[in-house]
């Protein structure tokens, strides 16, 4: 535009001598274009300098060394456990005969364990399968494994006494960490019939486990030793007897009367007390196992006397009073 001596001002836009824009104010066109440069100029570098910040944090820091693999876990033997349920724990138990050996991670024997070694087999090879006649004979050799030792075996006259523990019997190999390590092996661990935890430690750390075995393995029952499915998988549920011991006899060298007080004289040591019925309060009684088809094999128990139930092992009870529960 013209100043006030008619000369034009050098920094004025040139006259526009087309038809108007719509939407134009004439010489304030640039000026709006120079602001949104200068924006979006601003607003690009607020953006890199906001990833040159985060992007250390998000590929994080250069480590160097070689990465260290996790320890294998260590290899089954008698006085170790596994901290978790294996396949096939429970009421139901494993499926017998099968060609696929469970793998288990071996831990120690604390508070809290699914199961415990019993042996570690002799005659292991690479392989995970097994064909049905050495899952027969290994079975065997766990059974024969967690027999009771020499020890727990109690001979009162002409009868011969065992410890009354139940149990589930398991093969099992190493998980995949410990097979990647190079353990091979092959075990029978013992899991309770509820497949359910238990602390070890309360059998003093004896394998086989003696006949101050936990709760969790006693063999109770609710209607009585005779009545079948009416057991409980552990004697911490609620029941009315326990069977305290296994007893095996000549029938022709014990008569009845021997044979209920042997088990008299069992149910006092194994409770702990000079009267094991407590001031009347629970029957002993000698009844035949009925799990065994041939005579001279008896059951030694101990039932409430009246219509309560108990939830705990009566081994080892001392002057404690009867768990009822």
């Amino acid at each position: 535009m013209p100043l006030g001596d008619g000369t034009a001002r050098p920094d004025a836009p040139a006259a526009h001598d087309g038809p108007a824009l719509p939407g134009v104010v004439h010489g304030v066109t640039g000026d709006r274009v120079g602001m949104g440069r200068r924006a979006l100029g601003g607003a690009v570098l607020t953006a890199v300098l906001c990833i040159a910040v985060a992007l250390p944090g998000l590929i994080g820091r250069h480590v160097t060394g070689t990465p260290a693999l996790p320890a294998p876990p260590p290899a089954a033997a008698p006085d170790r456990c596994v901290d978790t349920a294996p396949p096939g724990a429970g009421p139901d138990g494993p499926e017998y005969p099968s060609t696929q050996i469970p793998g288990v991670t071996v831990g120690a024997c604390d508070a809290g364990v699914w199961g415990r070694f019993v042996t570690v087999l002799p005659d292991t090879s690479a392989s995970l399968l097994l064909s049905p006649d050495l899952w027969v004979r290994d079975v065997d050799a766990c059974a024969s494994a967690q027999a009771p030792a020499a020890g727990s075996v109690r001979r009162d006259g002409a009868l011969t006494w065992y410890p009354a523990v139940t149990g589930q019997l398991h093969l099992v190999g190493p998980a995949a960490l410990a097979r990647a390590a190079g353990q091979v092996w092959l075990a029978c661990l013992l899991t309770t019939r509820s497949g359910r935890p238990f602390d070890p430690r309360a059998a003093g750390g004896t394998v086989p486990f003696d006949w101050a075995a936990p709760a969790e393995f006693g063999d109770c029952y609710l209607g009585g030793p005779r009545v079948a499915g009416v057991r409980p998988p552990s004697c911490v549920e609620q029941h009315r007897g326990q069977v305290l011991a296994r007893g095996t006899f000549d029938p022709t060298a014990a008569t009845a009367p021997d044979v209920r007080r042997s088990c008299q004289r069992q149910a006092a040591r194994l409770l702990g007390a000079d009267d094991p019925t407590r001031d009347g309060r629970l029957v002993i009684a000698a009844v035949r196992d009925p799990d065994v088809p041939e005579e001279g094999a008896v059951l030694c128990t101990a039932t409430t006397a009246d219509s309560r139930t108990l939830v705990g092992t009566l081994i080892g009870l001392g002057s404690q009073p009867l768990p009822y529960g």
